[in-house]
C-alpha cells in the first residue's frame, strides 16, 4: 500500500532463544510474542536478556541500563508475567495488575488469547511514559544486553567448577 510503512521487528538475540530452549514451546511462544508487542509499540527501546538460573527475563529500557527498566517479561513453567517496575503508580481502575509490593505489578499471560487484551499495550505505554532516566546519555540506537547465569540451572545436572590455580 502506498504511504504505509511496515516496520519489521528486530530478531531476538540468539542468547534469548538459547535461554528459552529449556521451556516448553507454549511458554517460549508467549515470551517471544510479548517481546514482539513491546517492540511493535516502542521500537526504539533497548533490551536486557537475563538468565538468573531459575527463570529468564527480557527487560525493556530506553537507556540500556538494567536499573532503568520500565517493563519486563518473566518466564515461568506454564505462563509468563509482564511486569512493570513502577506498576503500583499506574492508573488501574479495573485492578488488572497483580502484585502487592511497594512498586512492581504484573499482568499474567497464560494463553495466546491473553496477548490480544487491549490492557497489555496500554500498560506498556503507561509504564514507558513514567520511565526514569538516570545519569548518562540515553541510547539512540536500541541495544541488547545479555547476562547469563553461571550456576546450575533448575533441573540441570551439576557441572564441575573450574578452579584457577595461582602460577
Amino acid at each position: 500500500m502506498p504511504g504505509v510503512r511496515i516496520q519489521s521487528i528486530r530478531k531476538p538475540d540468539p542468547k534469548l532463544l538459547e535461554f528459552l530452549s529449556r521451556y516448553d514451546p507454549p511458554v517460549r511462544e508467549l515470551m517471544l510474542a510479548v517481546r514482539r508487542i513491546v517492540l511493535r509499540e516502542l521500537p526504539s527501546v533497548s533490551e536486557t536478556v537475563n538468565d538468573v538460573g531459575y527463570t529468564i527475563t527480557n527487560g525493556f529500557t530506553f537507556s540500556g541500563r538494567v536499573k532503568e527498566m520500565f517493563c519486563y517479561v518473566v518466564a515461568y513453567k506454564s505462563y509468563v508475567n509482564v511486569g512493570f517496575a513502577r506498576g503500583a503508580e499506574l492508573p488501574d481502575p479495573d485492578r488488572r495488575l497483580k502484585g502487592s509490593g511497594k512498586l512492581h505489578r504484573h499482568l499474567r499471560i497464560e494463553t495466546q488469547a491473553d496477548l490480544n487484551d487491549p490492557a497489555l499495550p496500554r500498560f506498556i505505554h503507561l509504564a514507558a511514559d513514567r520511565a526514569e532516566f538516570g545519569a548518562g546519555p540515553v541510547r539512540l540506537k536500541p541495544t541488547v544486553v545479555v547476562k547469563g547465569f553461571a550456576g546450575p540451572k533448575r533441573g540441570a545436572t551439576k557441572r564441575p567448577r573450574l578452579r584457577v590455580r595461582p602460577e
